[in-house]
């Protein structure tokens, strides 16, 4: 079964961008109207964040983010052999300095899932000088980590297992590098978590981001990509926050939550809906 799997991604890598996108849009097309694939979910998601539009823009969300979740994740298997400037040429940089200011110093750079966050990762191990060590948590099967693994790296990012994330900063903790984290996602159900408001909801932020940026003391940049066109990104920075942080509190992910919330209001479609980010609610205790 790995091996019919790798041979399916290796040969849907092989094809033209134009093909895959062809591809995406039948394959959002079938999801979204013939499967009602996690529709019922994605409707319910923009209800609760955006009670303030019309049913009718929900709607045309929800189409829009059947067809971006499709691109992704084609245009993801293609990471693996897309010519270096090709991919440059379709993932700009807006605001470089951001980065530049920080050279020789570590520091963190977060974002969300939103957009082709493969593309903006990859694209930016592939034009910066400054190194880039990205913490991931372990894909479902094989076949798919070891493909991403070797796409994800091919122009020099190291990985860092997300339970492996505290060892692997402390053990070079002054190097200079970036440290990307994609701090989105719901935490388990036993983790330690923040409540904050975010999309109109209470929604549990993990603490890793905050304890993270204590051990550390790293200035904190936020990215963000804006999709121009299809298959087109530009890359968007800012300085978040930067130490002295205080000894305990949720500063640093409140001010992440705030940023994410901006760009998502701006841009709805690109973010991952189709996720179950709510799927537990904040109870009495919380």
């Amino acid at each position: 079964m790995q091996r019919l799997q790798s041979a399916l991604l290796n040969t849907l890598a092989r094809l033209p961008l134009g093909t895959l996108h062809a591809l995406a849009l039948a394959g959002s097309f079938v999801a979204d109207r013939i499967l009602h694939w996690r529709r019922k979910l994605i409707t319910a998601n923009l209800e609760r964040a955006f009670p303030e539009r019309s049913a009718a823009q929900r709607v045309q969300i929800r189409r829009d983010h059947y067809q971006v979740l499709f691109d992704t994740a084609l245009e993801t298997l293609k990471a693996r052999n897309l010519p270096r400037e090709d991919l440059l040429e379709r993932v700009s940089f807006v605001n470089m300095d951001v980065l530049e200011q920080l050279e020789g110093q570590p520091f963190l750079l977060v974002g969300g899932h939103q957009g082709n966050w493969e593309w903006q990762m990859l694209a930016l191990s592939a034009t910066s000088n400054i190194p880039l060590e990205a913490v991931f948590a372990p894909l479902p099967t094989p076949a798919t980590e070891a493909y991403l693994t070797a796409a994800r790296t091919r122009f020099g990012m190291t990985l860092i297992p997300q339970e492996h994330t505290l060892r692997e900063l402390g053990r070079r903790l002054r190097q200079p590098r970036a440290v990307i984290m994609l701090a989105d996602q719901n935490p388990r159900r036993d983790a330690e978590r923040y409540w904050i408001s975010f999309l109109g909801q209470d929604t549990a932020f993990g603490t890793g981001l905050d304890k993270v940026a204590r051990l550390t003391r790293y200035p904190v940049v936020f990215f963000h990509g804006v999709r121009i066109a299809r298959g087109c990104y530009q890359v968007h920075f800012e300085l978040l926050t930067e130490p002295p942080y205080d000894k305990q509190g949720d500063a640093v992910t409140n001010a992440y939550a705030a940023a994410l919330e901006r760009t998502i209001q701006a841009h709805p479609e690109d973010w991952l809906w189709s996720y179950d980010r709510w799927r537990h609610p904040k109870s009495l205790y919380d």
